[in-house]
Parts: structure tokens; sequence; C-alpha cells
């Protein structure tokens, strides 16, 4: 899952950060999925998505991202082509998100001890969902 998307990090404005959420050609991720998915953990100041790098230059223009290597937006950019991030989208209390196996590996790539632990716990949960023949629904 490496190669699941480029990443980049951008400072954005805290109050944009919910309506960024909202944009149709974005899918959270990471810790902006863990909201939906019930993981314990709030980042209002802080976003993690994905988005087609067809649309990466529109939204640095219309929310004025500037890069940063500590910004407190990760975008990950699925460049090729095929668009799974929107294919494979769950919409989890109105908010169009990644499955849960991808957000526990982006939870599991954070620097943060608290986020890493979630992406665990999640990823655990899957595990034991897949191994007890239920499957999980994302």
């Amino acid at each position: 899952m490496r190669k699941r998307a480029s990443v980049a990090r951008y400072r954005i404005a805290d109050a944009d950060i919910a309506e960024l959420l909202a944009d149709s050609a974005v899918v959270a991720g990471g810790i902006s999925a863990a909201a939906p998915y019930d993981l314990g953990l709030s980042f209002a100041d802080e976003a993690e998505v994905y988005v087609g790098s067809s649309e990466v230059g529109r939204l640095v223009d219309e929310f004025f991202l500037v890069g940063s290597g500590r910004g407190n937006l990760v975008l990950h950019v699925e460049d090729s082509g095929s668009d799974w991030h929107q294919r494979t989208a769950r919409v989890v209390d109105g908010v169009s998100a990644v499955p849960r196996l991808v957000a526990a590996v982006d939870l599991l790539d954070s620097d943060d001890t608290r986020t890493r632990s979630a992406g665990t716990r999640l990823l655990g949960t899957l595990l034991r969902l897949v191994a007890g023949g239920l499957g999980p629904r994302d």
C-alpha cells in the first residue's frame, strides 16, 4: 500500500478545513476518516485527504494552500488515473471516506503516537473480522 498515492503537505487555514472536506473531489483519509469511523480521534485543526492529481492545482488555488513540510494538511495525490479513491469511497455520517483498511494504513504512517495506536487498533479489528470469516463491509 506504500504506492497508494504520493504525499504532499500543505498549510491550510483552520477555518477552511470543513469546506475542503466537503469538496466533491476530496475523500477523507487518515485523521479525517477517524471521526466518521468512530476511532476516538479528533483533529479540528488538521486534515488528511485523497484527491486526484487533476484536482490539486484547483485546490491549491481555491484554498490558498501553501506547501509546508510541517503543514496541517496531508494531501494524498492519486496519480494513477484510476481514481480508486473516488470509486472505493464510503459515505459515513455524511463524510466521503476511504475504506477502513486505507484509513488504518494512513494512521499507521503518522508521526503521532496516539494516531498510530488508533491505526493499530483499527487494523487489528479488520484482521479479526477477516479471520473470523465476517469480512469488513469496506
